[in-house]
């Protein structure tokens, strides 16, 4: 009898742990386990951004980050193939390779390549756009006018980011020379970059690539040409960093003036598109090694794995005083 109050005892002893361990757990897990919940607090002043000028600049891209990355938080500094090489990346946490002329491998060569995957490599992060996500792949393919012969490129001054090719212009878009507003359609919004978007967005477009991964290719597609069903923006992890590279130029705000431009008359878009590439930059200067959206941390499982145990004993006490009794 004796035995079985004690075992009474015990039994709710190990029920209020049980709840409690619960409880401790969902605090967690809704706390502060949510790895992609765009919420939490970052001190953007504290991250460093250089915006690549190249030696045939599009100046109208320059001012629009030039406006864009004070707006988030960081601080930006301009930087050209001289302070590359001089180590100015040593104190930045994020590149930013914007669209104009697809020189920046003849700007930088071999050595310049070679720096920027390192610092990638070694925990930085990176942003392309138009010409920048060309810059970033294994190899492109152009188009230098609708119907013509693609011309192929796989130059050794690439920096082979992404495990892919990048093919533009997309002429089902716009001719080329010549622009237009596009639609993605977001294919991933469980991911921290996307997650609180629409599903569709208008994007500006001026003969960027679409993005097609090799097979096997470890990448995230985030948002797809709606008119050729094309990826249009992804992210991967490279080394210790991460990389962002666009097609379309989601840095314009074509109906206001706050990017240092004024609106443009023959361009409209009801949304903006700065609040995705604040995403991006906190994406690039996360700790967490996020491809997908939500996870929840190691050490959230510590509460799970007490409940387990914590029900195993009672399961072996109970059946021990159950042999006993009889």
């Amino acid at each position: 009898m004796f035995r079985v109050m004690s075992f009474n005892i015990k039994n709710r002893v190990f029920g209020i742990f049980l709840l409690i361990s619960m409880i401790i757990n969902i605090q967690f897990v809704v706390g502060i386990g949510l790895t992609a919940d765009n919420n939490q607090e970052i001190d953007f002043s504290e991250f460093n951004v250089a915006l690549y000028k190249s030696s045939i600049p599009w100046e109208i891209d320059i001012t629009a980050f030039s406006y864009l990355i004070p707006w988030i938080g960081c601080n930006l500094t301009l930087v050209e193939s001289d302070d590359v090489k001089a180590g100015v990346l040593n104190n930045m946490d994020i590149i930013i390779f914007p669209g104009g002329n697809n020189i920046y491998w003849s700007d930088l060569g071999i050595e310049g390549r070679d720096i920027i995957r390192d610092f990638i490599n070694n925990g930085g992060g990176y942003m392309g756009f138009c010409a920048g996500a060309f810059y970033a792949c294994f190899s492109t393919v152009w188009y230098p006018f609708e119907g013509a012969d693609p011309l192929p490129e796989d130059k050794d001054e690439f920096l082979d980011l992404f495990d892919g090719v990048g093919t533009g212009p997309i002429y089902e878009i716009s001719e080329f020379p010549g622009s237009a507003m596009t639609q993605i359609d977001i294919e991933n919004q469980e991911h921290m970059i996307t997650h609180s978007l629409p599903e569709s967005m208008t994007i500006y477009y001026e003969g960027g690539p679409y993005l097609e991964p090799n097979i096997n290719a470890d990448v995230t597609i985030l948002g797809i040409f709606n008119e050729i069903n094309k990826p249009a923006m992804l992210c991967f992890e490279y080394g210790n960093g991460k990389v962002f590279i666009s097609g379309p130029h989601p840095e314009f705000e074509e109906d206001s003036d706050r990017d240092g431009l004024a609106p443009w008359v023959d361009m409209s878009d009801v949304e903006s598109d700065w609040e995705l590439l604040k995403q991006v930059v906190q994406w690039l200067v996360s700790p967490e090694s996020n491809s997908s959206g939500i996870g929840i941390p190691l050490y959230s499982l510590v509460f799970p794995l007490a409940l387990i145990v914590c029900f195993l004993i009672i399961r072996v006490k109970k059946q021990i005083i159950g042999n006993q009794t009889c």
